[in-house]
């Protein structure tokens, strides 16, 4: 007799440590984080054209690249930059990029050199007509292209001048909006701060 009620405390004791299992399982199930949406490699669909604006935080980009059909979720994408240290190099302009593209794909997209388009490499030394070469290329018109790189410019200390020496050489990244006349307002306020921080 007192083996049975000794050995019903022992079913008992069993039982609940089977039921506190299960209902950890199940906490932790509902606990769980839902998956991220995110495309597969396969599902890789036809391309498209992403700007990416100067200052993005990496929230940003993610809305982007999710607006433009590039990754299945603006998490996909936030989550694999984050995975990856590399992204932090990630620069602003035009990029052409694949559409329907697992997060981790879209990062290594926007680190691929060969995918930024619009932009403007101005040597140090390059001549103003080989800077209008450089437009010629990037499709600008070739009547606003003549204007850009013959009308004098006013830079304050310097009076009307050239152009010539005063399109600073930089990596310029573009966007599909700009025009001449915001490009070389750029190229000039470039030089305007940098010979005013040389003084």
């Amino acid at each position: 007799m007192e083996f049975s009620k000794k050995r019903r405390v022992q079913l008992s004791a069993f039982a609940l440590i089977i039921l506190l299992i299960a209902a950890m399982a199940i906490v932790r199930e509902v606990r769980k984080p839902e998956p991220i949406p995110n495309y597969s490699i396969s599902e890789r669909s036809g391309e498209t054209t992403v700007v990416i604006p100067s200052g993005s935080t990496g929230d940003e980009i993610a809305k982007i690249l999710f607006d433009a059909g590039v990754v299945k979720s603006a998490r996909a994408f936030f989550a694999a930059a984050t995975a990856n240290p590399k992204s932090q190099s990630i620069q602003p302009g035009t990029y052409t990029l694949d559409t329907k593209i697992p997060g981790a794909e879209a990062v290594m997209q926007l680190l691929d050199r060969e995918r930024r388009t619009l932009v403007l490499l101005i040597k140090e030394g390059e001549r103003t007509y080989e800077i209008g070469e450089n437009l010629a290329r990037l499709k600008f018109n070739a009547t606003e292209i003549e204007a850009f790189i013959n009308e004098q410019v006013a830079i304050p200390g310097f009076g009307e001048k050239d152009p010539e020496g005063f399109f600073f050489p930089a990596t310029y990244n573009l966007t599909p909006n700009d025009d001449l006349s915001v490009i070389r307002k750029r190229l000039l306020s470039k030089f305007e701060a940098t010979a005013s921080e040389l003084d």
